[in-house]
């Protein structure tokens, strides 16, 4: 019998409609029941928006799950948990109750993902240029080798510099996050 693939997921998650952190815990929640078991949780940070379009302030946070899900399987449920919490998808970068992406993959033990496909693209080809999705990944997972500019999430973090204010500050629910890697303030 073969052995299942078991997948670790870098998520993150994004909303600016409603209310954002019960949607968030909801997410998670469904998260856990339709994808696998969340290994962790970044802090939660509140982002200015980008593309022009949404006029309110994001709450962005990044994850860790473990998942016998193949990319584009992991895809659709995300997919149709932003279905299910009332994600509407009438503009592109328009406000939102929610929006989940896979930002990275590793096939375990530690292969890093890279995959291509009409429903998903991993690594997510935006993620180093967003403060909102890098910051919390950095602080999930500092060592993990970007596949295609082959630097680890915090020697991207220290190569790039931030643009002024597009992370506010960090907004605490639940139990207090452990502190930063190696010294990244989660506050910009």
């Amino acid at each position: 019998m073969e052995t299942p693939h078991i997948h670790l997921y870098l998520l993150g998650l994004g909303s600016n409609l409603g209310p954002s952190r019960q949607t968030f815990m909801d997410a998670i929640a469904l998260i856990r029941q339709n994808v696998g078991p969340v290994v962790d949780q970044a802090p939660l940070y509140e982002s200015l928006p980008q593309g022009g379009v949404a006029d309110r302030v994001f709450l962005n946070s990044a994850l860790l799950c473990r998942s016998n899900l193949f990319p584009d399987q992991c895809m659709q449920q995300l997919l149709e948990i932003e279905n299910s919490l009332g994600r509407s998808r009438q503009r592109k970068w328009d406000n939102r109750t929610i929006d989940l992406d896979i930002l990275m993959g590793v096939v375990l033990p530690s292969k890093m993902m890279v995959y291509q496909s009409p429903l998903a693209t991993i690594p997510h080809p935006l993620m180093l240029e967003r403060d909102f999705a890098l910051l919390p990944s950095a602080q999930l997972v500092p060592l993990w080798v970007h596949p295609v500019s082959g630097r680890s999430l915090i020697e991207e973090v220290r190569h790039r510099s931030f643009t002024l204010g597009s992370c506010l500050k960090t907004v605490t629910i639940g139990n207090p996050s452990p502190p930063p890697p190696d010294g990244l303030s989660p506050l910009i």
